[in-house]
């Protein structure tokens, strides 16, 4: 969704722990998925942990139109990246969370990559050859 939006001539500032960096679940930043993922993003390395960086965030929220997370649902609310602490600051903001599983769902907590989402959707079964398997 924030490719579209970055494609679509829209501001998308990607933001990142300063531990990801080097190496993120994109791959490294010279590497063609990453490059494919982030191409037309602005980056910023924020601690939300730390309070500092949580006012630099606050001022980005502030101006923002949305803002498109992909937190556990518990960490959210930790860091304050959920939807009623960023609506105290900006009353129109737009809150996007993307999730494997429903916020509501009883797996909600647990960690998803692709190869899950499509093993329990059942995609992997009709993926690869009878003498493969699934790719």
């Amino acid at each position: 969704m924030s490719l579209l939006f970055s494609d679509w001539s829209a501001t998308v500032i990607k933001i990142e722990e300063s531990s990801d960096r080097g190496n993120s679940m994109g791959g490294t930043r010279d590497g063609f998925n990453y490059q494919n993922l982030h191409c037309n993003k602005r980056s910023l390395s924020v601690d939300l942990k730390s309070d500092e960086d949580q006012t630099i965030f606050k001022r980005l929220v502030a101006k923002a139109d949305i803002i498109l997370e992909n937190f556990h649902p518990e960490v959210k609310f930790r860091l304050g990246v959920n939807y009623q602490s960023l609506k105290a600051i900006n009353p129109m903001i737009i809150c996007v969370s993307i999730n494997g599983f429903s916020q509501q769902c009883p797996l909600a907590q647990r960690p998803v990559v692709d190869q899950i989402i499509q093993g329990i959707s059942g995609l992997m079964s009709v993926t690869g050859t009878y003498a493969s398997g699934p790719f």
